[in-house]
């Protein structure tokens, strides 16, 4: 970004919608942590397969993603333009199936017909040596009831692979999902306030995970209701 002011740059970081909810607090921790980095036309950021080297904003100028084909042909993914945030590309070239297991069930709002669009996570977890998934799953539940009291509204789920996944470098992905990005800026104020604490004292010596990518997601389609 080339704004070089503390103050220039928190302004920027709040007409993100994914920032919504952060008090001034956070959003002076966070651009204390911008870089600016200036690229050539041409030059490329990184290369697929390459894990992302961090959240890109894009102050001036457009990117584009490409995939390479093996004859060397370019197909543009997409374009980025200015105001746009980034941090990995989806190409969609490979299909993988996945059984689900909700973990912290999602609040029923009386308008689940509405609640068509949301925020998802996603992070790559691996449970530790001497540990198993059960106490995972205790862990979790423990971190439930107290998020819940601590005013947390997040759902959350896990997925793991059954077929066409390739990358087995860890044991299972989790899942959050938040009705919305103000929802998500809250939840996101409250670790920032301390509760990471209690997050870091429950799971840290039993699961690790990677840095989570956020999607925004719709329904598609609803099952219907068993009797």
């Amino acid at each position: 970004m080339p704004t070089s002011s503390h103050q220039q740059i928190q302004e920027r970081l709040q007409t993100f919608a994914c920032l919504e909810g952060l008090d001034r607090a956070a959003f002076s921790a966070l651009a204390a942590h911008i870089k600016l980095e200036m690229y050539a036309t041409g030059e490329i950021l990184f290369w697929e397969g390459e894990p992302s080297a961090g959240l890109f904003i894009v102050e001036s100028g457009w990117l584009k993603a490409v995939k390479i084909s093996p004859e060397g042909r370019e197909q543009v993914i997409r374009f980025f333009k200015p105001g746009e945030m980034f941090n990995e590309v989806i190409t969609c070239d490979s299909h993988s199936a996945w059984v689900s297991m909700n973990v912290d069930p999602p609040e029923n709002d009386g308008n689940d017909e509405g609640d068509d669009t949301f925020v998802l996570s996603f992070s790559d977890c691996s449970i530790k040596d001497d540990h198993t998934f059960e106490d995972y799953l205790a862990a979790t539940e423990q971190w439930n009831e107290y998020a819940a009291e601590h005013g947390f509204k997040q759902a959350g789920w896990v997925w793991f692979p059954v077929a066409g996944e390739s990358d087995d470098d860890y044991d299972f992905k989790f899942a959050g999902g938040e009705d919305d990005y103000r929802t998500m800026g809250a939840n996101w104020q409250l670790y920032m306030d301390g509760h990471w604490q209690k997050s870091n004292e429950i799971f840290d010596d039993i699961v690790k995970c990677d840095v989570s990518r956020i999607y925004n997601a719709t329904m598609i389609r609803r099952w219907a209701d068993e009797d």
